[in-house]
């Protein structure tokens, strides 16, 4: 017997095998409890056949010993952490995926498509609704800035403010930490390159307040130089840039402004442009009694207090409203005040068209979704031989299912970036479409947020459309059949065939559904541009002049020279006709004016609105209105004594119902503050509106009223805008400071007008073309590789 050799009869193991059971301590827990008594057996048996090779024989057992465990182990440690999710385990199915499709480049290239059509439109539309609607409004603590609007029970539309209720709400709650008003002014700019149009709003010295707003130069106005009424601007960053070339010495000068003066004292800090200005100026201060309580021109937004809800201030104001009513019962009977939050006023418009497209676009995603489902299993299902050989050389079930998800989660992703590129050209499209009529749309990019949603979304998507056959793969059929039938009919399992039909026809609904909203948001569209309102518009030539304000010509404010203007532009080649108007058709908003007849005294709070319109002579024979009783307007028409006006066909039918209506006095007052106007004629009725009927509307001559804007029109049977360039000439000629902008068709206008429901419209139609595109793939997917799948049986 050798001393000390390790197969001596003892109590205690040898060495060798104490020194090999610390080996296996090298491996994972879970695999040494499994194979520590096989590996041990497995060591006494080739260590004892070894012990008959002598020394050299004995290293080199170790020798082999320790390669081999150290190989084994580390193996054995990275296949654990790949069966618990390991990254490794994860490249290797990343790997495996990349191979698989490779082989089926045909699936990958329909799977990406679709996803970058779903995922672009649906990265487009959020990028479009987290813009406009989630962003915050870029002020500080946005939450607590609302619109307040004064209404009335009878007629519960959007109103704007008098200054005497504004100022006693002001000091009568103490819900808002301040109140500010202004008004929707215009000036023309004059004395720097060329006389242009410029929104100088008018407001009250607190509204840097209400924002907590700063400057870049100098300081904003003082409340003393808006009760005083002086001369001071204050300019927008965006006109400082663009007009006074930044020039950081602007600050003490003048602009010149309709021909005056203003003394610029500060430049706002960039970003800040409320009200959708160029520019601000003192509110001029109301001092007529009448014009305290009836004018509501002013409008009003405030901040609340940190702890008031919009809710709470608005069951605040009540009481002020009803205090309001008892004390001047003349003009305030039956109104009340509303608060809003601003955002909600900015966009509360647009929000149902919004959530409407952001629903049509997750529609789309779902059809999208439903397609590649409904393509994986049927790509599955020819893949069934590859998963029963795995399977058989003992693969996991949950490592194929996990390799299938990688494969769709790569897949998906690669969608998703392709989207976003898509999305980018989507979103100009959009702003194109859109123009004015959806707000915020400068605060629409494709940012953090969106890049998170589009990555979230596709990567869902992925996980959705793997999960599909993994779930078919746990139950195994497939498999089995597979491996009985010779991998012939795998795609034919009735299980597998039912669910890819059920798929096929929810896409096609679900494009149905797109379809049919499409097709009715097209003939809505269809029904506002076929809308008769009332005029010829066609080839008309429209542009805007801006007279500025004070300016007097011939002693007329303005009308004396609108009058020989348009008369020059009539003697142009190929102008026929043209004219003037404040409110031109089809042009929501415009003017209003309480209606007061003659010999039929109301209270002041009862007087019925209507529409206020001022026009030159020729502008209904410009547009070709029909004149259905009495006179039209004309240039030698008297302006002091007992000025004239139309009325349409909505107003005589309203109020002089069956009644004589040519010599009725209306629109003035008994003590002679306001003169009365003797109705002249009647005119047909033009819409002011795409979407409602005709009001009641009084049309009063431009040399009677202080107007200084109008859109000139004027038809031009040939080329349109051929007379476009010698129209600007001859108001040039006539005062080199008024401005002629905006020059296009008349039909461009209206177009503009309509632009928020041509915009869904087309979007729902790009949508519904894209889901027909997709189901028609999906289709086509689906019976191709059933096709493919039965190639054996053929």
């Amino acid at each position: 017997m050798n001393g000390g050799t390790e197969g001596s009869s003892t109590s205690r193991p040898p060495v060798g095998a104490r020194l090999f059971a610390l080996l296996l301590r090298l491996y994972p827990q879970r695999f040494g409890r499994r194979f520590r008594d096989e590996m041990l057996v497995f060591y006494r048996l080739h260590r004892h056949d070894a012990r008959f090779a002598g020394f050299a024989g004995g290293l080199r057992f170790w020798a082999h010993t320790l390669g081999d465990v150290a190989a084994t182990a580390w193996t054995q440690h990275l296949e654990a952490r790949d069966s618990s999710g390991g990254l490794r385990g994860i490249a290797q199915d990343a790997k495996y995926a990349l191979r698989g499709v490779l082989r089926d480049p045909l699936y990958a290239v329909i799977a990406m498509s679709t996803l970058a059509l779903g995922m672009g439109a649906t990265t487009a539309v959020f990028g479009v609704v987290h813009g406009v609607l989630i962003t915050p409004l870029d002020y500080p603590e946005p939450d607590s800035l609302v619109r307040v609007y004064e209404r009335e029970h009878d007629n519960p539309g959007a109103r704007m403010v008098a200054y005497g209720n504004y100022d006693d709400l002001r000091r009568s709650t103490g819900v808002f930490e301040e109140l500010a008003v202004w008004t929707w002014e215009t000036r023309v700019l004059t004395g720097i390159d060329r006389a242009t149009t410029i929104r100088a709003r008018a407001t009250s010295a607190n509204l840097v307040v209400v924002f907590r707003a700063g400057v870049a130069l100098g300081r904003w106005f003082s409340a003393d130089e808006e009760t005083e009424g002086l001369d001071v601007v204050v300019l927008s960053d965006e006109l400082w840039r663009n007009r006074f070339d930044a020039d950081p010495s602007i600050v003490g000068r003048s602009a010149t402004l309709d021909g005056k003066p203003y003394a610029v004292v500060g430049v706002m800090e960039p970003g800040f442009d409320f009200p959708v200005a160029d520019a601000w100026v003192p509110l001029p201060p109301v001092t007529s009694p009448q014009g305290l309580r009836r004018w509501h021109r002013h409008n009003m937004v405030g901040r609340l207090q940190p702890t008031v809800s919009a809710a709470e201030a608005n069951l605040a104001i009540g009481s002020v409203a009803e205090r309001l009513e008892a004390a001047h019962p003349d003009t305030n009977t039956g109104n009340y005040f509303e608060v809003i939050p601003l955002r909600e006023d900015v966009v509360g418009d647009v929000r149902p068209a919004l959530r409407m497209l952001f629903a049509g676009v997750g529609t789309l995603l779902v059809i999208a979704c439903v397609n590649l489902t409904s393509l994986s299993l049927a790509r599955a299902a020819t893949r069934s031989p590859e998963f029963a050989l795995r399977q058989a050389l003992g693969g996991s079930a949950i490592r194929l299912g996990r390799m299938l998800v990688v494969e769709s989660v790569g897949l998906s992703l690669v969608g998703g970036l392709l989207g976003i590129g898509i999305a980018r050209l989507a979103l100009s499209t959009v702003a194109a479409l859109a123009g004015s009529s959806v707000p915020r749309l400068d605060s629409v990019e494709l940012g953090l947020p969106v890049f998170l949603f589009s990555a979230a979304v596709s990567l869902g998507t992925g996980i959705v459309v793997g999960l599909a056959p993994v779930i078919r793969l746990a139950f195994g059929r497939e498999v089995n059949a597979t491996m009985l039938l010779g991998g012939s009919r795998a795609s034919s399992t009735r299980g597998v065939i039912r669910t890819r039909r059920f798929l096929v026809v929810a896409e096609l609904a679900l494009a149905l559904v797109l379809t049919t909203g499409a097709g009715l948001l097209v003939r809505s569209l269809a029904a506002l541009q076929a809308v008769d309102i009332g005029a010829d518009t066609s080839e008309l030539l429209a542009f805007d002049i801006d007279l500025p304000r004070g300016a007097t010509y011939g002693g007329r404010p303005g009308g004396q020279l609108m009058e020989g203007a348009l008369s020059h532009i009539e003697a142009l080649p190929g102008v026929e006709r043209a004219a003037a108007v404040l409110t031109p058709p089809a042009t929501p908003g415009g003017w209003g004016a309480t209606l007061t007849i003659r010999g039929r005294p109301v209270p002041e709070a009862e007087l019925p609105s209507v529409h206020y319109n001022v026009v030159s002579s020729g502008y209904f024979e410009t547009l070709g209105v029909q004149l259905l009783e009495g006179r039209g307007l004309t240039p030698d028409d008297p302006i002091d004594d007992l000025p004239v006006a139309l009325i349409n066909r909505a107003a005589a039918e309203k109020y002089w119902p069956g009644d004589a209506v040519l010599g009725q006095e209306i629109m003035g007052t008994e003590d002679g503050r306001l003169p009365w106007l003797r109705i002249v004629g009647i005119v047909d009725n033009i819409q002011q509106s795409l979407t409602r009927p005709a009001e009641p509307e009084v049309f009063v001559p431009m040399a009677h009223d202080w107007i200084f804007n109008y859109v000139v029109l004027a038809r031009s049977p040939g080329d349109v805008l051929a007379a476009a360039a010698e129209a600007d000439a001859i108001f040039r000629r006539a005062d080199s400071d008024i401005p002629v902008q905006n020059m296009g068709t008349f039909a461009g206008r209206l177009g503009s007008s309509i632009a928020q429901p041509r915009l869904n419209a087309a979007l729902m139609s790009a949508f519904a073309g894209i889901a027909l595109l997709t189901a028609g793939i999906g289709v086509y997917g689906v019976l191709a590789y059933s096709v493919a799948a039965r190639r054996k049986e053929l």
